[in-house]
């Protein structure tokens, strides 16, 4: 029958009877680590405050493209009713961003903004704002 190892010693008693290891070896200076270039390109990188301009960049198109709509209304191109579809679509479009206009969510957000367009008086005026038209 094999007979099991024995169990180290614990304990004070245990310190006397440890074998002595030696004095340490002293570890010479690392100068380069492999991979730490990366490490600096990384802290070099842009602060995320460069990210914040994009977000600047992408209100900055959505305020354009509702100007667009602004102005070919006030022109007369087109109608009261078509200037909300469009900003409905450009809505979807940006709150959405790759799902088709076929999507269910789609839909869904259509008929939404669509509804609050038609029934809610503060929108209305907006609207009617937009068009220039002040009665």
């Amino acid at each position: 029958m094999a007979s099991k190892p024995s169990e180290p010693e614990k304990g004070i008693g245990a310190a006397d009877k440890a074998q002595a290891a030696g004095r340490a070896v002293p570890v010479n200076r690392v100068s380069h680590i492999e991979g730490s270039q990366q490490v600096d390109a990384a802290a070099k990188a842009a602060p995320l405050s460069a990210l914040q301009g994009v977000a600047a960049v992408g209100k900055t198109a959505s305020a354009d493209r509702v100007a667009s709509i602004a102005d070919r209304l006030r022109r007369g191109v087109i109608t009261n009713q078509q200037a909300v579809e469009e900003l409905i679509e450009d809505t979807i479009r940006a709150s959405l961003p790759g799902l088709t206009e076929s999507s269910p969510l789609s839909q869904k957000l259509r008929e939404i903004l669509q509804s609050y367009a038609k029934d809610d008086p503060y929108l209305f005026a907006k609207v009617r704002r937009l068009s220039g038209d002040q009665e």
